[in-house]
């Protein structure tokens, strides 16, 4: 299955995978996704390519009760901060009910098939997930 936009993650065989980002070698700014170039210094030379670990903390979320007729509602999107890179990302949550979310808990990244507009079409999408009590969390 096909990642739903390039450059975003990559998989593993085993069906895990992980986030790409980039930071400035000049600033120490990171950014997901990628850029060409850096915001904060101006600079495009300077840009390096890494991974992002597989969790965060939940920074903040909302709970999303009309949505466009592809989706199911109620659903949950919220930002997941990396504090170690400094990334923030925005992403669906899955895996659980709104009353199981707490701001700082800490969430892992999984990856989804997702349906498309095209009838019989899926993608491959990023989304987070509580780590479970007793679960390794890996962050």
């Amino acid at each position: 299955m096909d990642p739903v936009r390039e450059g975003l993650f990559e998989l593993t065989e085993e069906g895990s995978g992980y986030l790409l980002i980039n930071t400035c070698g000049r600033c120490g700014l990171s950014f997901f996704p990628r850029r060409k170039l850096c915001i904060k210094c101006l600079e495009d030379n300077w840009l390096k390519d890494e991974t992002l670990k597989e969790g965060g903390k939940l920074y903040t979320f909302t709970v999303v009760h009309r949505a466009s007729p592809d989706f199911s509602v109620p659903y949950m999107v919220g930002y997941v901060d990396f504090e170690k890179e400094g990334v923030r990302v925005f992403s669906q949550i899955t895996g659980c009910g709104p009353e199981e979310l707490k701001i700082g808990i800490e969430m892992k990244l999984v990856f989804e098939g997702t349906a498309m507009s095209e009838p019989g079409k899926r993608r491959m999408v990023y989304k987070f997930m509580p780590v479970l009590p007793g679960e390794e969390a890996k962050i």
